[in-house]
């Protein structure tokens, strides 16, 4: 008999458990993005697809959900042999025991079609860790087992295969089944061995959607397992991140999540012996935005110098983070030289080995390039761009698919930096199947305003020269379709960005109705839940206001706070000590949300309004709120950022009322009917932000946010993207000279 490993513990093959061991591996295939095909491997339960991944006994099963992983020694771990029928239970209930101290279970949401992202971040961490073990395990024995799956030739006719080892397909399993166990069969998931029909056995799906979902035998299967282990103190970090609100205060609906899993980048080089371009790469996406990059890198710390077990064992780092939560795990050598910005010193780049495209040379040529690094990796480029060894990467044809993708652009976009298609179109992450391949190239910079200027000024205007209308020739649904769709590609001199200030610019910390309730407790307000709360709060505020009347008055309190928080309590008028528990409740409430830390400022915004004021470009700030919003966005060091700030209980007029968007331009000395045209507002709000913009004029009203059934449709989500847009013409139509450019002449 053969030996199956499950949940860290071994046990024999029988006829049960070869059952149970195919099912286990039909749902690590149950959510896949899969491609269709004409020979297939399948069974059908409920008219739902699972597939038999056939002549798998061997698969790395004891890592991950159910049990102990056995992790290197530079994580406080024991390490264990590759999986194999050698393996004892003795040694597997053995290294169980040794990991358990720092090890904590997590839980999935109790309703499947919610999800908590942090938590789930938490989980993708510990798979990457899990990836790399079993990528240095494979290494160990030698054989990587290499196949073609199909590649392509260079410009020089030379032939480069697609290649795929042992270590792409178990880290792919592995990745996939703990995935879907945690986060159920609602979820989509994008694997690069299965998307290509790469793994041993195929499946298809018979929806329009080609993603296929849980059974209920195999939900059951996942209810059943139950335990989902990570580091404790990775969890501990990665809960405190200062992910944005929209993403941390609880859980979201599972349907906005893709995932994207690369389970070993840089196979190529990998099997020539480039240990250290070799990645994992798993990237989540919410309503098409990449939000969380998680980069696995097995062999960081490799010397080739060195060959023995000890320098295998402590060898590795998983880098994660995304926008607001920064970039972690890094480990920067602090010896390392330090790049400077162009001009000032050379642009130094990444790029691919093997050239297949004509565009590269005379990109290279125009911008006066070093190259830094010259492997076919892109995880490795990214990772490369963070630690500041490059400031571009490049891949200018078509390449690269969503899973090179997604982890690298969201831990870009944590510090600063860019991901685009070659001519700077950002990529949209909404999983739809012609949308997979990035068609229309790649193009990357640790600088977002760099990028900028190498995509706007530099590579577009080599196309041209080339008389190739590459990429914008190309029909490509991954493309994002612009913020500004009216003022897209055209010469447009933006004058003024007018900014809503709750739920745009700033958003509570916490769930506000959390923290209702959490405050009426204190008080005695025993009956209050975060439903009720809710529920309260929205019926005080959706009720209408007169034309003239103002929701706040001075700071609010008696005009509409003491309405809100009362009616959230459910105050007794009538009974005097419920009137004043009511009243000291308002008083904290008040109080806790004049405190900084209490409020998260969108990420990205600071430095989008820097750009855009140092192009001239005037910022406002145009909210309904009362007379404590300056002093509260001079708290949130926001204050100094922007040219003006405009609240309705000190301008005496509240949105959509015209008066209100004339006197918040007025202060930025805009006044002119005609220039109203150049301004693009953002607010979250149809009637008080759209609609109101609109009927006063204003050239460009955004919905903060979009419609979150398509991200492509209206992708107002990112202050970085908004401003690009609104930066993007002056490199667009102005001539190469110096005052235009700023990093290459």
């Amino acid at each position: 008999l053969t030996t199956a490993f499950y949940g860290g513990f071994s046990f024999p093959m029988t006829t049960t458990t070869t059952t149970r061991a195919a099912a286990l591996m039909s749902t690590t295939r149950a959510c896949l993005f899969l491609r269709k095909s004409s020979s297939k491997t399948t069974t059908r339960t409920s008219g739902k697809c699972t597939s038999l991944l056939k002549g798998r006994t061997n698969l790395p099963f004891q890592r991950g959900g159910g049990g102990q992983r056995r992790r290197g020694s530079a994580r406080g771990g024991v390490r264990g042999s590759a999986s194999s029928s050698a393996a004892t239970t003795a040694d597997v209930v053995r290294n169980n025991n040794t990991n358990n101290n720092n090890r904590v279970n997590i839980q999935p949401s109790s309703d499947a079609r919610k999800i908590h992202l942090p938590t789930f971040v938490a989980l993708l961490v510990d798979v990457a860790e899990d990836g790399c073990d079993i990528i240095r395990e494979v290494t160990s024995r030698g054989d990587l087992a290499v196949k073609d799956k199909g590649g392509s030739e260079t410009l020089d006719k030379k032939y480069i295969m697609d290649a795929q080892t042992e270590a792409d397909r178990q880290v792919e399993i592995m990745a996939l089944r703990r995935i879907t166990t945690f986060a159920g069969g609602r979820l989509r998931v994008v694997g690069e061995e299965s998307y290509e029909n790469a793994l041993e056995g195929e499946a298809e799906c018979d929806d329009s959607t080609c993603f296929a979902s849980f059974d209920e035998e195999e939900e059951m299967m996942r209810k059943e397992e139950g335990n989902h282990y990570v580091d404790k103190d990775i969890l501990k970090e990665v809960l405190e991140a200062k992910w944005p609100p929209a993403i941390a205060s609880g859980e979201i609906d599972i349907s906005r999540v893709n995932v994207y899993v690369d389970p070993l980048d840089g196979t190529n080089e990998y099997a020539n012996g480039e240990r250290p371009a070799v990645t994992v790469l798993l990237g989540v996406a919410v309503d098409g935005v990449p939000v969380a990059g998680i980069i696995g890198q097995p062999f960081f710390g490799w010397n080739a110098n060195v060959n023995d077990s000890k320098h295998l064992e402590n060898l590795g780092r998983v880098v994660w983070g995304g926008p607001g939560a920064g970039c972690k795990g890094l480990r920067v050598d602090e010896t390392q030289k330090k790049l400077v910005m162009p001009p000032t010193g050379p642009h130094v780049v990444c790029l691919n080995r093997n050239i297949r495209d004509e565009r590269q040379a005379p990109v290279m040529e125009q911008t006066k390039s070093e190259v830094a690094v010259l492997v076919s990796a892109t995880g490795y480029h990214y990772l490369c761009l963070l630690e500041g060894r490059a400031h571009s990467a490049m891949l200018l044809r078509k390449a690269s698919k969503k899973w090179d993708t997604c982890a690298g652009e969201a831990l870009l976009r944590s510090v600063g930096g860019a991901v685009t298609d070659t001519v700077g179109r950002r990529y949209n992450y909404d999983c739809d199947m012609p949308g997979v391949p990035n068609v229309c190239g790649m193009a990357a910079s640790i600088d977002i305003d760099l990028h900028l200027e190498l995509t706007h000024s530099i590579i577009q205007k080599e196309i041209e020269k080339l008389e190739s209308l590459y990429p914008y020739d190309v029909e490509c649904s991954s493309i994002k379709q612009p913020i500004l769709k009216e003022a897209y590609r055209k010469n447009v001199a933006f004058k003024a960005l007018s900014v809503d200030a709750g739920g745009v610019l700033v958003t509570p910390a916490r769930a506000v109705h959390d923290v209702y309730a959490d405050h009426a407790k204190t008080y005695g307000f025993s009956d209050v839940t975060p439903e009720s709360a809710k529920k309260a709060f929205k019926s005080v505020f959706s009720t209408p206001l007169s034309e003239n009347e103002l929701r706040y008055v001075g700071d609010g309190r008696e005009s509409f706070w003491k309405k809100c928080v009362f009616a959230a309590l459910n105050v007794d008028a009538s009974n005097e000590d419920s009137l004043k528990r009511g009243n000291e409740c308002l008083d904290a409430l008040m109080k806790f949300y004049e405190q900084p830390e209490n409020w998260a400022v969108a990420p990205g915004a600071i430095d989008a309004f820097r750009r855009l004021r140092s192009r001239g470009i005037k910022v406002v700030v145009t909210s309904n709120w009362d007379d404590r919003l300056p002093n509260i966005l001079e708290k949130l060091n926001i204050i100094d950022e922007v040219d003006a700030v405009y609240c309705s209980a000190v301008g005496g007029f509240e949105k959509p009322h015209p008066n209100a968007f004339k006197r918040s331009l007025a202060a930025i000395d805009i006044t002119d009917k005609n220039d109203f045209k150049s301004v693009v507002h953002v607010g979250d709000s149809d009637v008080n932000d759209i609609f109101g913009a609109q009927n006063v004029g204003i050239g460009y009203a955004i919905k903060w946010g979009g419609d979150r059934e398509n991200a492509r449709v209206t992708p107002a989500f990112d202050f970085q993207e908004l401003a690009d847009e609104m930066i993007a013409s002056v490199y667009a139509f102005a001539d190469d000279s110096k005052t235009t450019r700023r990093y290459f002449f």
